[in-house]
C-alpha cells in the first residue's frame, strides 16, 4: 500500500518539501506541453512545405508526357499523403495532448496556490503564537530572577532587622529597618506581577498548542488534496503518453502503407546520376524508390555544391540513400570546386563511402586522406581524384609510389586515376569516425 502524503510531509520542513514536489510536477507538466506544442508546430510547418512541394510536382506533371507524367503524378500524390500524415500528427499533438496538458497544469496551479495560501496562513498564525509564547517565557524568566535577587538582598540583612521589619508595632526609624520594609513591599508587588505574567505565559502556551493542532489539521487536509492532484496529474500524463504512442504508431503505419503500396516504375535501372544545383530537395532521397529499385544500383554519381560545406541533414540524407544501394560498386562524388576551395566538410563526405565499392572517384585536399579512404574501402581496384589544373597530381602519384607496388596511373588536367597495386606495408590502424585505433 503506498504511503500517504500526510504521513510523509510533517511540519514546516515537510510543508516546504511538499511545495517543492508539487511545483516541480506542475512545471514539468507545463514544459512537456510546451515541448509538444513546438513539435506540433514543426510537424505543421513540414506538412505545409510538403503540401506545397506536392502541388508543384502535380503542376510539373501536367507539363510532362508519358512516363514522366506518370512519375511526377505518383510522386506528387505520395508527398501529399505524407503531408496529410504529418498534419494529422500535428493536430493530435496540439489538440489531444499539448492543450489539455497545459489546461491541466493551469488548473492545478490555481488549486495549489489556494491550498498554499491557506497553509501559509495557518503556519503564520502558529509562528506568531510561538513568538508571543517566547516573549511571555522571557518575561516570566526575567521577573523570577528579579524576585530571586530581592530575596537574596533581604537574606543578607541582620536577623533582628528582618524581625523588626516584619513586626509593624516595633518599627523604628533605623535605616536597615526602613530598607527592609521597602524590600518586602517590592517583593510583594513583583510576586503579584509574576502571577499576571505567569497567567499570560500559560495562555500563550495553550494558544501555541491550539495553533499547532489547527495547522496540523489543515496540513493533513492540504496533503490529501495535493495527493489527489498528484495522482490526477500522473494518470492524465499516462493517458497523454498513450495518446502520443498511438499517434506515432498510426503515423508509422501510414508511412509503411505508403511505402508498400507504391510500385517501382523503372525497376531495371542500374546507374543513376543525381545533380543538385540550387536547393537541397525537400523530400528525402528515399523518394527515388518510387521510380527505381535502389538496391539494384551498381553505379551512382552525386554532384552538388553542398559538398563544399558541412550540412548534417544533407549528409545524413545521402548516407541513408547510399546504404540502401547494397550492390553499388562504382561511386562518383563531385563538387565542381578546386582543391583549396574544399573545407573540412570533405572529411565528413569520406565517412559516407560504402565499404564495398570497387571504383571510386572523389575529391580530396590532402594526401593524408588517401590512407583513410583505402583503409575504409578494402575492395577498391581503381580510385580517381579531381585535381582541376593543379600540381596536386604529382603529390598523389608520389604517395602511391611510396606506399604501393605495381600501381599504374593516368592523368589529365582534370583528374588523376590510379589502378591499385599491392600495398607495401599493410596498415595496422583502423579508422572509425576519424579516430584511429592501433592494433598491437
Amino acid at each position: 500500500m503506498p504511503e500517504e502524503f500526510r504521513d510523509c510531509f510533517v511540519g514546516e520542513k515537510g510543508y516546504d518539501a511538499l511545495k517543492k514536489l508539487m511545483r516541480n510536477g506542475n512545471d514539468f507538466c507545463t514544459d512537456i506541453a510546451k515541448c509538444l506544442q513546438e513539435r506540433s508546430d514543426a510537424e505543421t510547418a513540414y506538412a505545409r512545405a510538403l503540401r506545397k512541394n506536392g502541388d508543384t510536382l502535380q503542376k510539373l506533371a501536367v507539363r510532362a508526357k508519358g512516363t514522366l507524367f506518370t512519375a511526377f503524378t505518383a510522386l506528387g500524390t505520395l508527398i501529399s499523403k505524407e503531408s496529410e500524415a504529418h498534419s494529422t500528427m500535428a493536430n493530435i499533438l496540439l489538440t489531444d495532448i499539448s492543450i489539455p496538458m497545459k489546461n491541466l497544469a493551469e488548473t492545478q496551479y490555481k488549486e495549489r496556490k489556494s491550498i498554499e495560501e491557506t497553509l501559509n496562513g495557518k503556519f503564520k498564525e502558529w509562528n506568531n503564537a510561538k513568538d508571543i509564547d517566547n516573549k511571555c517565557r522571557s518575561r516570566h524568566f526575567e521577573k523570577s530572577r528579579e524576585i530571586e535577587a530581592l530575596h537574596l538582598n533581604i537574606s543578607s540583612l541582620p536577623k533582628t532587622s528582618r524581625r523588626m521589619a516584619r513586626d509593624s508595632t516595633k518599627l523604628t526609624s533605623t535605616p536597615d529597618c526602613k530598607y527592609q520594609a521597602n524590600m518586602e513591599m517590592t517583593i510583594q508587588k513583583a510576586e503579584e506581577d509574576l502571577g499576571k505574567i505567569e497567567k499570560k505565559y500559560h495562555n500563550s502556551t495553550k494558544n501555541v498548542e491550539i495553533a499547532r493542532q489547527l495547522c496540523a489539521v489543515e496540513m493533513c487536509r492540504g496533503c490529501n488534496q495535493m495527493q489527489k492532484m498528484e495522482y490526477e496529474r500522473i494518470n492524465e500524463m499516462d493517458k497523454f503518453i498513450q495518446t502520443y504512442v498511438n499517434s506515432i504508431r498510426g503515423f508509422t503505419d501510414t508511412m509503411n502503407q505508403k511505402s508498400t503500396t507504391s510500385q517501382i516504375m523503372f525497376s531495371n535501372v542500374t546507374k543513376v546520376n543525381l545533380h543538385f544545383y540550387d536547393e537541397w530537395p525537400l523530400p528525402p532521397l528515399e523518394y527515388l524508390s518510387i521510380f527505381i529499385d535502389i538496391s539494384q544500383l551498381v553505379q551512382m554519381t552525386l554532384f552538388s555544391s553542398y559538398f563544399t560545406e558541412y550540412n548534417q541533414n544533407v549528409l545524413a540524407d545521402i548516407r541513408n540513400f547510399i546504404e540502401q544501394a547494397y550492390n553499388l560498386s562504382a561511386l562518383i562524388i563531385q563538387t565542381g570546386m578546386y582543391r583549396y576551395n574544399l573545407n573540412l566538410a570533405i572529411e565528413k563526405i569520406h565517412d559516407i563511402i560504402p565499404y564495398h565499392v570497387k571504383y571510386l572517384r572523389i575529391p580530396i585536399n590532402s594526401t593524408d586522406q588517401i590512407q583513410i579512404i583505402l583503409n575504409r574501402c578494402n575492395h577498391l581496384t581503381q580510385i580517381a581524384f579531381d585535381i582541376r589544373y593543379s600540381n596536386f597530381s604529382e603529390e598523389i602519384i608520389k604517395w602511391f609510389d611510396d606506399n604501393t607496388m605495381n600501381s599504374t596511373y593516368w592523368k589529365d588536367y582534370r583528374m588523376v586515376s590510379v589502378w591499385l597495386g599491392t600495398r607495401k606495408i599493410q596498415s595496422t590502424e583502423i579508422y572509425l569516425d576519424q579516430k584511429r585505433m592501433k592494433l598491437s
